[in-house]
């Protein structure tokens, strides 16, 4: 390139070229173009989406559970007059015990039962597991301390007319409650007296048919 202010044209051609012009465009294609642009959606509002989020799902429906059966009452408790305690224990001894039985003659038919003595009536005479003797009495009145002295006269009875040496002899005592002052009299003779308060009960069951 010369310096100087005389360019040629050749010189022009070379160091300096003229932009080229843009290409000519019509306004209304701009605006078709923008109403063909798809709109860009709207972000879903906080009250809608606090909404959607408030409905919960709904629970599972437990499954029906079979009803229930009322509970069984208690068992009712009554008191039983002696006289029906008494026959019950001659058909079943082994209320008292296990392996106790109303004593037989020596031709094997029950003898302890009502067994009138010179002391008194013995309710029932009873023998053991171990075949010892079991004078049984059940009160129809209210016990005193005279009851010690009555029982000790049956056993002494028992000991000297029927019982064998080795046998021995005690005595069972059924009776509504336990008078504080016959605990006094009874405490000396602890191996030899039992004392038993009685109590029934009834209870009902259901029957399947």
């Amino acid at each position: 390139m010369k310096v100087g202010s005389n360019l040629s044209e050749k010189d022009l051609g070379t160091s300096m070229r003229l932009p080229e012009p843009l290409p000519l465009t019509d306004p209304l294609d701009d605006v078709e173009a923008a109403l063909e642009k798809p709109k860009p959606k709207k972000a879903a509002s906080k009250d809608k989406l606090s909404h959607k989020s408030d409905k919960k799902t709904p629970a599972a429906e437990k499954p029906e559970s079979a009803p229930r059966r009322p509970a069984a009452p208690e068992p009712m408790e009554f008191s039983l007059a002696a006289d029906g305690l008494r026959a019950q224990l001659v058909d079943r001894p082994e209320l008292l015990e296990p392996g106790l039985r109303i004593h037989c003659d020596s031709d094997g038919c029950p003898a302890g039962i009502d067994l009138e003595t010179e002391v008194g009536m013995i309710d029932i005479l009873a023998r053991d597991e171990e075949d010892h003797w079991v004078v049984v009495t059940v009160m129809d009145e209210e016990a005193d301390a005279t009851l010690v002295t009555d029982l000790l006269q049956h056993m002494g009875w028992v000991q000297k007319h029927l019982a064998e040496k080795g046998d021995q002899v005690r005595a069972i005592v059924l009776l509504s409650h336990v008078p504080e002052d016959l605990g006094y009299a009874a405490a000396a003779m602890a191996d030899k007296l039992r004392f038993c308060t009685w109590q029934f009960e009834l209870k009902l069951e259901e029957v399947v048919v």
